[in-house]
């Protein structure tokens, strides 16, 4: 039954089809193709109803010739926490939470609530209940939602986990290992570049995977981590982790870690027989419906985005708080309220919990927009994902201003990777606006660039966290490195010098041989007689005494040195 399904699963190209879709019915139609009904004229709490129930049918169907039911409590968990988190921080703010719960739990809502409401945790299973008890004790306590959400996720795959391996499925306890696995990998990628401590680090670990939770802990740093996971399944996205802490691509990190998950999954294609097919296809069922319910929502109410609520007046988050809670909104002059349905998202520019113990936030719309929450790193922490938005804002501009940019100077390249964009995205996009106005040509140059930007170049990078932490020589060093970088482009643009070259023509002119350049710069022999070969050519001479000299004429370097 599951191998005759599976091809009417939702594919990626369907899915991105659905996504450029100009209007939502158009999208919905799309479904048809899959199986689904015509959703085309449905609300959005129609859609919301329908996937559910579609979801509902297909479990109650397979379980019907499953060989152990108890496989589909594995799907049902992470429903009955979700509701319990709701069910705490509802209760926190004097909140309905039913609205927000979800019935594909294996508790109905109606008796979730009933049992919670009248302190009758003994009735549910021990993990789950003590869970509960200890989540609404902490939010109570601490007033930190995270911390809260933190002793449900771990109770989750603890149960996850038991129930796997009381099932006795081996491909099942496989399946949930590599989900812990993966979880504690994201926590420990995201607790480095954010710079937690260890305490941090363990709160937040799942324990219950295939890796112990205290060496994740002990790993220290990047490298750590990166070698813990070694030869497992999640060696790539584990290296792809590494470079992300330095300022690689998180995106990219955390696809690495969800397709490494997938490719467990689709070794269910190589059993003829068993269970692997059926947990296989209810895990592509989950993901399905959720692709459908985010895309379909997106395109028919479509989101709204709150960007430093902290600086909203408290007077006004009243009035958001009411919205959210009756979804009803009345414009300027009108006398009748209107039905509203949309997603929020919610953004602070500063610790959200000092802000609610500061009173620059409402304590209870915290806790009602808090349900998913996501700590997204300063851009200098994150710089892997710098020429990514360089590549998006440069077509989205060339679309804008009807212009055909083809590329970013590689001196650009360099000056956007070393600056620190203290106004991060926002700041990055404007300044390549700034760019495309001031270009007329086909590549985009250093001559295109704000002048601030040039000018508080080498106080930012003064400020960046590669010096932290470094003896003082060392800082003043490399500070030196930078002054002579902005003397060379005041003083010689006519050459073409990258950063890395006008460190090893310091070090020439400090009389530092191949070898000793190679270890203060940590880069290798080759590589440093390759620069050393460059920068003799460009200042078109033949030995390293000339270089010296040339450098000191064009003012490239100090005279001092």
């Amino acid at each position: 039954m599951v191998r005759a399904k599976e091809p009417k699963l939702l594919n990626a190209d369907r899915a991105n089809r659905m996504l450029e879709a100009a209007t939502y019915e158009e999208a919905a139609k799309m479904l048809t193709d899959s199986g689904y009904d015509d959703m085309s004229q449905m609300t959005t709490k129609g859609i919301e109803a329908y996937l559910t129930q579609r979801r509902e049918d297909c479990f109650a169907e397979l379980e019907k010739s499953a060989p152990d039911k108890a496989i589909f409590d594995v799907f049902k968990l992470k429903y009955d926490y979700h509701n319990a988190k709701v069910m705490i921080k509802a209760k926190a703010t004097g909140q309905d939470a039913k609205r927000l719960m979800s019935a594909s739990g294996r508790f109905d809502p109606d008796t979730l609530l009933n049992i919670f409401s009248e302190d009758l945790l003994s009735r549910l299973p021990e993990t789950f209940g003590t869970a509960i008890a200890e989540a609404e004790s902490s939010l109570a306590r601490t007033a930190n939602p995270q911390l809260a959400d933190f002793i449900l996720d771990k109770a989750l795959f603890t149960e996850l986990r038991a129930t796997a391996k009381q099932i006795g499925c081996p491909f099942l306890d496989g399946y949930v290992a590599i989900m812990i696995d993966a979880a504690n990998l994201k926590t420990a990628v995201r607790a480095l570049r954010m710079g937690k401590d260890t305490d941090f680090m363990a709160a937040a670990l799942i324990p219950s995977g295939s890796i112990d939770i205290s060496r994740i802990s002990a790993a220290g740093d990047k490298d750590g981590i990166a070698a813990l996971y070694a030869s497992s399944r999640l060696e790539k996205a584990a290296a792809l982790g590494a470079e992300a802490v330095s300022g690689g691509s998180m995106t990219a990190f955390e696809l690495a870690c969800d397709n490494a998950v997938n490719a467990y999954l689709c070794s269910a294609k190589l059993v003829s027989y068993g269970p692997e097919a059926l947990i296989a296809y209810l895990a592509a069922v989950e993901s399905e419906i959720t692709a459908v319910r985010m895309i379909l929502t997106g395109k028919r109410e479509g989101i709204l985005f709150l960007d430093e609520i902290n600086s909203m007046e408290l007077t006004a988050q009243a009035k958001l708080l009411r919205v959210l809670e009756d979804n009803c909104i009345r414009r300027i002059g009108a006398k009748e309220e209107k039905q509203v349905n949309v997603r929020i998202i919610a953004a602070v520019n500063e610790d959200p919990e000092s802000c609610v113990e500061r009173n620059k936030i409402r304590e209870d719309i915290f806790y009602r927009l808090c349900v998913l929450r996501y700590d997204i790193p300063e851009l200098y922490r994150r710089k892997g994902d710098i020429p990514l938005l360089m590549e998006y804002f440069r077509k989205h501009y060339n679309k804008k201003f009807h212009k055909q940019i083809m590329a970013y100077s590689s001196e650009v390249q360099d000056i956007f990777l070393a600056y620190n964009w203290p106004g991060n995205v926002r700041e990055l996009k404007n300044v390549i606006e700034s760019a495309f106005h001031n270009n007329h040509t086909a590549i985009l140059t250093r001559n295109d660039i704000p002048n601030y930007i040039l000018s508080r170049l080498a106080v930012d990078t003064m400020h960046a966290e590669d010096v932290r932490g470094l003896p003082l020589h060392e800082m003043l060093a490399r500070y030196e490195v930078l002054l002579i970088e902005d003397a060379y482009r005041r003083n010689s643009g006519s050459l073409t010098k990258t950063a890395a070259e006008l460190q090893v023509l310091r070090l020439i002119c400090a009389d530092r041989s191949n070898a000793e350049i190679g270890a203060i710069l940590d880069i290798k022999l080759p590589t440093v007689k390759t620069h050393v070969s460059h920068i003799l050519e460009k200042l078109d001479v033949k030995r390293r005494a000339e270089a010296k000299t040339a450098a000191k004429k064009l003012h490239l370097v100090p005279e001092e040195l």
